[in-house]
């Protein structure tokens, strides 16, 4: 019989892609998120996961992903206030929800952000940690606060960094270029040398299928997940341009703010505890970003 899966975060960038292949392939689903689900293949409850008692939602199930989170957009109290209090708050409210019920693995998107300045690449999961912005202190705060869970559960944290694929809004780096050379000639990034590892959404979603089936002895387990295949940015603009037939000129930007200029990931453990890996190279993803939006 397939796993009941309650999805936080489900109307969102990876949360809708993953519920809809959840739902295809016959789990159940039970979204949360703070705004309705245009799909109604499967039950979502809008609610605020900072506010709202979870524990209704959480009968019967099995297993718990919680994505929910939030970037701040401005450098504005009012802004980073709420992202520490989504990706804070909202973590502990849905791991006190968790503890209660009878689900037995929680699986937490996190972020390769919790590592801050890189010392050395690839990054492992043994660099230290240390966040130099306020969606990586989160993410940390947020780690430390699920280790604290009293229950002998199944935990499980991705350390996921840069995802990409269909639907992604278009604040986004990826995004941007595709708009840019869609208008015309002239693509402009802040930075051209940095090194970024992309991992496709759909690779990511294969990931937590594998993850959701699996049967788990080891109560904590903290993984790296990245493409495999890291680029520099303008290799990214060139390889995007090649796949859509455009010319283009290339205009950087000022970034004052010290930033890692390589920030490749290593996901070796992973691919030897789970036996995952990404299917497509950096290339091959967005040939399949662009067939599905165009």
């Amino acid at each position: 019989m397939k796993k009941k899966v309650l999805i936080t975060g489900s109307t969102g960038f990876i949360g809708s892609r993953l519920s809809k292949r959840l739902v295809n392939e016959g789990y159940k689903v039970i979204g949360i998120s703070n705004s309705s689900a245009k799909n109604t293949e499967y039950t979502n409850h809008s609610c605020d996961i900072t506010e709202d008692k979870l524990d209704d939602y959480m009968k019967d199930i099995d297993v718990v992903l919680h994505l929910a989170a939030i970037l701040p957009h401005s450098d504005s109290y009012d802004d980073l206030l709420k992202t520490l209090k989504t990706n804070v708050i909202g973590t502990l409210n849905v791991c006190r929800a968790f503890e209660k019920s009878n689900a037995k693995t929680l699986i937490f998107a996190s972020s390769t952000s919790v590592y801050g300045n890189v010392k050395y690449v690839p990054v492992n999961e043994k660099h230290p940690t240390n966040p130099d912005s306020v969606y990586g202190v989160s993410k940390l705060l947020a780690e430390q606060s699920l280790r604290m869970m009293k229950s002998n559960k199944n935990l499980v944290i991705l350390r996921q960094s840069y995802v990409f694929g269909p639907d992604q809004p278009d604040s986004f780096l990826i995004p941007q270029i595709i708009s840019q050379l869609r208008k015309g000639r002239e693509v402009k990034v802040n930075i051209a040398e940095k090194v970024i590892d992309y991992v496709y959404i759909d690779d990511l979603i294969s990931l937590l299928l594998k993850l959701i089936k699996k049967d788990y002895s080891k109560k904590t387990q903290l993984f790296n997940v990245g493409g495999g295949d890291p680029q520099m940015i303008k290799n990214i603009v060139k390889t995007i341009a090649k796949e859509m037939d455009k010319e283009y000129i290339l205009k950087t930007g000022s970034f004052e703010k010290t930033y890692n200029k390589d920030e490749s990931i290593d996901i070796s453990k992973i691919t030897d505890k789970i036996g995952w890996e990404p299917e497509c190279s950096f290339r091959q993803a967005v040939h399949r970003l662009l067939q599905e939006i165009n």
